[in-house]
């Protein structure tokens, strides 16, 4: 089995585009393979007057696993440090939580749950990105508009909460 700093010895651009792909991919295959998204559900809920169009999503996400994606790949390529790997099992649980929702929301059509979700996720990303930042500044800038979007998206799905609530 190889180590880490074993792993960092590929060329730092194919590393990086690994990463890219992973990123995207998961992201992806979140959706997909739990059959979720925008669909007649979500369509009949009341939402707030702020709910971008569908298709911003389709732009966003994509941009935000990229931005995800970069930051990764800035902290493991880091010196092992017990801080790097903290940092890194941090944003991996992040990661976890953010394609855990998509299908409880969409797929299982919770909306508590997966309200309390998104503000798990928000806490989780936060301390992410507060460790980021004591590595590499840039890293944890590069999540700032990924806490800024989750942000967004928790007043959303509070809003569709209440208003859909019996």
């Amino acid at each position: 089995m190889t180590n880490s700093s074993d792993m960092r010895k590929i060329n730092p651009w194919v590393a990086l585009a690994l990463f890219i792909v992973g990123c995207m991919a998961l992201g992806s295959a979140s959706g997909l393979l739990s059959n979720s998204g925008p669909g007649p559900w979500y369509d009949a809920l009341e939402k707030s007057s702020l709910t971008p169009p569908s298709w911003v999503f389709g732009v966003v996400w994509p941009t935000l696993y990229l931005l995800m994606a970069v930051a990764v790949w800035m902290i493991w390529r880091l010196p092992d440090s017990t801080a790097r790997t903290n940092a890194l099992w941090l944003f991996a649980a992040q990661f976890l939580i953010n394609l855990s929702w998509s299908p409880m929301f969409f797929g299982a059509q919770l909306i508590l749950p997966s309200l309390i979700v998104i503000v798990v996720l928000f806490v989780v990303l936060a301390l992410t990105i507060r460790r980021f930042h004591a590595l590499e500044t840039t890293a944890a800038v590069l999540l700032l508009p990924y806490l800024a979007w989750t942000g967004f998206a928790g007043y959303l799905e509070l809003v569709i909460y209440l208003k859909n609530s019996a």
